[in-house]
């Protein structure tokens, strides 16, 4: 993993690449009070799977295990930069 975007109630969101050089995010929570909310995004991209692409990012998959939940997240690049970037007014 290469760098953390960000850290909300969920867990930590950490940019990474591919040996090829596409990016991706990766949202990592640890299993705690809010273990199910993972879960529940991860429903919710599948629901709007329409609409992934330039501005909701594409869901590519989903792993839970014992000690954390992952929902792995395709296209992340300068787009993701520029929205944090923005003030909160901005976005």
């Amino acid at each position: 993993m290469k760098a953390l975007l960000g850290h909300g109630t969920t867990g930590a969101v950490y940019r990474c690449t591919d040996i090829d050089g596409q990016c991706y995010a990766i949202k990592v929570a640890s299993r705690g009070p809010h273990a199910q909310d993972l879960s529940k995004e991860f429903s919710n991209y599948l629901n709007l799977s329409d609409l992934q692409g330039r501005e909701i990012l594409r869901c590519l998959g989903y792993y839970g295990c014992a000690q954390f939940d992952i929902i792995l997240l395709g296209d992340v690049g300068e787009g993701i930069q520029q929205i944090s970037a923005l003030s909160r007014d901005e976005r």
